[in-house]
């Protein structure tokens, strides 16, 4: 039954963020807006919402390992798994705008690691989280480059109605909030089962759950050939998880019981920074660093399950 739930809920997540991922992308392309901004901002916002969903989720239900544990093994899934293999199928090009955007991840993600490193994340703490990624937002929005590479308007989700688009983006929620449940239920009997923490199980088997639609909306863009797409859904998601996921779950119930390891944290911080060193010099990402971040998420997950 434990694995019935974590099955139902990986799915439901997936097929949930599908369709609000559609919903957004149909808003975006209406819009007539830059292909990174719709990555950044409106699909990230699509396949976040699984995280947001299981954090906050967590935080009412008083598990603030799980919650905290979800948005940092969402964000090293994100850059290891979703970014490296991304980057093994086409090399990446990374705009200016984006290279601001992992600047800011990398601030952002640092003050996480310090509100969570004592174990506890409080209301004010999760306030600064939120605001932290408001601001790099905005400041994405007023500084985008008008003349970038635009999403196609021959999209299904670009010629839907306005009824359509709602209807999708509600379908997705409903699904999303069946989905968080059944993988919260499922993530904590398999900790209890296995005699492992909740945070290592969030680390993993929820991460890698709620990680599936990020997942799904970088390979339909590298497949439709929109790089800009992809590299801004990874981006946008890491700003959103630590920013709206876990600062908002801090806000509403102030997180406790927050056991993330050194080794944790470490290579949290070090994937974004590597990531970040290479848009800047060379100023892509080589297939090269694809491989080189699928096998470091390997060896982190041999070295959490010994440590």
């Amino acid at each position: 039954m434990v694995y019935v739930a974590l099955i139902v809920g990986c799915l439901l997540l997936y097929k949930g963020g599908s369709w609000l991922l559609d919903g957004v992308i149909g808003i975006g392309t209406r819009l007539n807006m830059p292909t990174a901004i719709i990555g950044l901002v409106l699909v990230s916002l699509g396949t976040s919402a699984p995280e947001l969903f299981v954090s906050v989720g967590s935080a009412l239900q008083g598990h603030g390992g799980l919650a905290a544990g979800n948005v940092v093994g969402s964000n090293n899934i994100n850059i290891s798994i979703v970014l490296g293999i991304t980057i093994c199928v086409a090399v990446l090009h990374v705009e200016k705008m984006l290279q601001q955007q992992m600047i800011a991840v990398l601030v952002i993600s640092l003050l996480a690691t310090w509100v969570v490193f004592d174990g506890h994340v409080s209301r004010l703490e999760g306030l600064c989280l939120i605001i932290t990624m408001i601001i790099s937002f905005i400041f994405a929005v007023k500084n985008r480059n008008r003349n970038e590479q635009h999403v196609e308007n021959g999209s299904n989700s670009a010629s839907a109605s306005i009824k359509h688009l709602s209807l999708l983006t509600m379908g997705g929620l409903v699904a999303l909030l069946v989905g968080a449940e059944s993988l919260i239920w499922g993530g904590l009997a398999l900790a209890n089962r296995l005699n492992l923490s909740e945070t290592v199980i969030a680390l993993t088997v929820t991460a890698l759950g709620t990680s599936l639609p990020e997942i799904a909306a970088s390979v339909v863009a590298i497949v439709k050939r929109q790089t800009s797409l992809a590299l801004g859904n990874v981006i946008g998601s890491n700003l959103l998880n630590i920013g709206l996921v876990l600062g908002v779950s801090a806000a509403i119930v102030p997180l406790g019981n927050i056991d993330l390891d050194l080794p944790t944290l470490v290579f949290f911080v070090g994937l974004i920074l590597s990531i970040l060193l290479l848009s800047f010099k060379p100023g892509y990402l080589p297939r090269w660093s694809g491989y080189l971040l699928v096998i470091s998420y390997f060896a982190y997950v041999a070295i959490l399950l010994n440590f």
